[in-house]
């Protein structure tokens, strides 16, 4: 858990300055001046729940473009993206669309077998670019090329959780697993947004390798994005239905060491992401952002 205390006033400044004094940096969210010498980039009011989320506009850690007002790919563009990651991991050009993934050698082992975690990290490859997640409880129903292609394209009309995030962030590492359940099951989109200045590329390709992260990580260098979608803390969960409409916002439940069974434990985000999906209303619409 980071607090970020340029969005929190009075006694919770004070207390977000107890909590960083014991968990870690505070997140800088100091708006970097341009590069013409202007001044500094335009931070959002944070998005009230209910209303709707302004136009995300950035780019991932890749450098690839992100627009919140296009994550519908078109057809065209996902079939060529789940192209150029079979290509990666070992097929041909021109490989017809019923190919086993099983098949290609990227997802091989030394020794010739087949190693899921290999077919898990190509189908999430594919995926993460439009915002799936899978995990191995997904990989019964991913045979082939083709059925990885209308996977990766198939969220259209699907919530989009966006996620405040940094690789130095304890709390980021303990959720990490149960995170990827949660969205994975659910099938919504999902993006992590680098809302931590300091944090640079390099960390997040180190947690990537270490915990594992199938998530598009999102550039946000001047906070912008973090303050459009009312990040406080990371991690922080923002749930926006198809319409855009901010419709959740807090943690991903309320069992950040993983011990409650039962009834004890609410999943908030899960159940959030249910009921925007059946089109009924949140009943815990905003939450604690403490994991």
């Amino acid at each position: 858990m980071k607090p970020i205390m340029r969005r929190l006033p009075g006694a919770r400044l004070a207390l977000a300055g107890l909590l960083a004094a014991g968990l870690g940096l505070v997140i800088d969210t100091t708006p970097t001046a341009s590069a013409d010498g202007e001044g500094a980039a335009t931070l959002h009011e944070a998005t009230a729940i209910g209303a709707k989320l302004p136009r995300l506009q950035t780019k991932d850690i890749d450098d690839q473009a992100f627009d919140s007002n296009a994550l519908d790919a078109p057809a065209a563009a996902v079939e060529a993206h789940v192209r150029k990651v079979a290509q990666a991991a070992g097929a041909s050009a021109d490989c017809p669309w019923s190919t086993p993934l099983r098949e290609l050698s990227g997802v091989k082992s030394d020794d010739g077998e087949v190693d899921d975690d290999l077919v898990l990290a190509l189908v999430n490859r594919a995926g993460s670019q439009f915002g799936r997640i899978a995990t191995e409880e997904q990989l019964a129903g991913l045979t082939t090329l083709g059925d990885l292609k209308t996977w990766a394209g198939g969220a259209s009309g699907q919530p989009t959780v966006y996620i405040a995030w940094s690789p130095k962030c304890p709390t980021c590492k303990k959720l990490n697993e149960r995170l990827q359940g949660v969205l994975a099951a659910t099938g919504v989109r999902a993006f992590a947004v680098l809302v931590n200045k300091p944090d640079d590329v390099a960390s997040v390709r180190l947690f990537q390798e270490r915990y594992g992260l199938p998530l598009r990580v999102l550039q946000d260098p001047d906070f912008v994005l973090g303050s459009a979608l009312g990040a406080e803390h990371t991690p922080h969960f923002i749930l926006v239905d198809k319409g855009g409409v901010v419709r959740y916002r807090g943690g991903l439940d309320n069992d950040l060491y993983d011990v409650m069974e039962g009834e004890e434990r609410e999943d908030w985000l899960k159940d959030a992401i249910a009921a925007v999906s059946a089109g009924q209303p949140v009943e815990k619409t905003e939450t604690a952002p403490f994991g």
